[in-house]
């Protein structure tokens, strides 16, 4: 048993152990009395495990690291250390056994609190207005603030938008997908409205927009959105964990994200800093292996990559070009922060998707939620209309799939660009043209 000196059951020390922990495993060699140790400066140590006032922190240090060398007491100077493996061990194993009490849902006895009131003249209030009511839905879903219970059955839906993104933001949105499906039905929104590939095709859009059609090294790109199917199970094939539906549904899910991650700049890498390797892959070196030695991955990654080099630079001149002397410091200080750029371009034309679907929910008088890369109404919606305005002011070709939700199954009908009617498109450029829509 080890004399642990603090409440490891406290939320911020369990936290604390947790990282160091992490930390330990993956910048310190494990001590065998032979190899050296790492160097690792003081202040180092310090923003790892704690200040040296903190008696946590320095426990830490004396169970967890042997010092293999010492440089003196500079705080500027390092020293070497090795990994403690039995101790870390120990730790882990204890740190794991952890069983936290169940916190009070605040919110949910207050809830019971208001319906013990409100039952009590139950038969005297009107049923319209207990229905209208935010308490049924809050009673039913006790993850939801009263915030977003009052807009759920108003159907009002407040938006921020993001400092950087500039996207759409609601807190709903952060609520899980299965839950939030059934939080939506029992509210009446019924059709949920995905676009299909929305980040693949905009990113190939946007090479193209900036002339890289003919290269090489663009053509997997093309190839993956003619056969996502066909990379998704590559993926799912490498990464999955089980053969009940549940892992099944979860790893086609996982392997879906992972994709989108690519195509979002991410990487394929060993190391704690990597979010497909942490999250998604649960550090298995293996599976980041086989996804790295993977031909059709490899080469889809290069022709992302290329683009992203390509395009960046382009969309930083364009800017530059465009701008003023004033503007142009805060400009070359975002190309060098390539993240940015990456995303910047993608949510602009991620917002003009959204934007569209704004004017065209106005026009047929929908109650709406907007999605990043979706939508869900209260009732079916001229599909037809969205795509025809999408192209004309974006000269975007996107494939929207509607979601009828039920009790126990779901019916899905995509929608394709190709199947567009010419005559429509003509009557909605005209309409686009009277209402100013941009």
């Amino acid at each position: 048993m080890i004399d642990f000196p603090a409440d490891i059951t406290s939320k911020p020390v369990y936290n604390r152990v947790k990282k160091v922990l992490q930390y330990c495993e993956w910048k310190i060699p494990h001590f065998d009395g032979l190899s050296p140790g790492t160097q690792i400066p003081i202040r180092a140590i310090q923003a790892e495990f704690g200040p040296n006032k903190s008696a946590l922190a320095l426990w830490l240090r004396d169970f967890l690291l042997i010092k293999t060398k010492n440089y003196g007491v500079d705080i500027k100077r390092c020293n070497e250390y090795a990994l403690n493996y039995p101790n870390w061990q120990k730790l882990t194993d204890y740190i794991n056994s952890v069983e936290f009490k169940p916190k009070r849902n605040h919110k949910e006895e207050k809830l019971k609190q208001l319906t013990k009131n409100i039952q009590v003249d139950l038969s005297k209030i009107d049923h319209k207005l207990i229905t209208s009511s935010y308490l049924p839905i809050m009673k039913q879903f006790p993850i939801l603030t009263i915030k977003q219970a009052i807009q759920l059955t108003t159907g009002n839906f407040d938006y921020s938008r993001g400092n950087t993104s500039n996207r759409y933001i609601n807190s709903i949105q952060s609520i899980p997908t299965e839950l939030r499906d059934e939080i939506f039905y029992e509210v009446g929104f019924k059709y949920n409205y995905d676009f299909d590939a929305c980040a693949p095709t905009i990113f190939l859009h946007l090479a193209k927009t900036f002339g890289l059609v003919n290269g090489i090294l663009i053509e997997p790109i093309q190839h993956y959105l003619d056969n996502k199917e066909y990379y998704r199970t590559i993926v799912y094939d490498i990464i999955k964990t089980g053969n009940d539906d549940k892992a099944i549904k979860r790893d086609k899910k996982s392997a879906k994200q992972l994709i989108n991650g690519l195509f979002n700049g991410a990487r394929l890498a060993k190391t704690p800093y990597c979010t497909i390797f942490n999250n998604l892959l649960k550090r298995n070196e293996h599976k980041m292996e086989l996804l790295q030695n993977n031909k059709d991955i490899r080469s889809l990654i290069r022709a992302i990559n290329y683009c992203w080099r390509r395009m960046s630079r382009m969309y930083y001149l364009q800017q530059l070009k465009d701008a003023s002397y004033s503007e142009r410091r805060q400009i070359v200080k975002n190309y060098f922060r390539k993240g940015t750029n990456k995303w910047g371009l993608y949510y602009m034309y991620e917002t003009k998707l959204i934007d569209i679907i704004k004017n065209n929910m106005k026009e047929e008088d929908v109650n709406y939620f907007i999605e990043h890369d979706g939508f869900r109404t209260n009732k079916q919606v001229n599909v037809e209309n969205i795509l025809i305005d999408i192209f004309l002011l974006t000269k975007l070709t996107m494939s929207i799939k509607m979601t009828e939700l039920h009790k126990d199954e779901e019916v899905i009908i995509t929608h394709k660009h190709n199947s567009i009617n010419f005559k429509t498109m003509i009557k909605r450029e005209t309409i686009i043209k009277n209402n100013n829509y941009k």
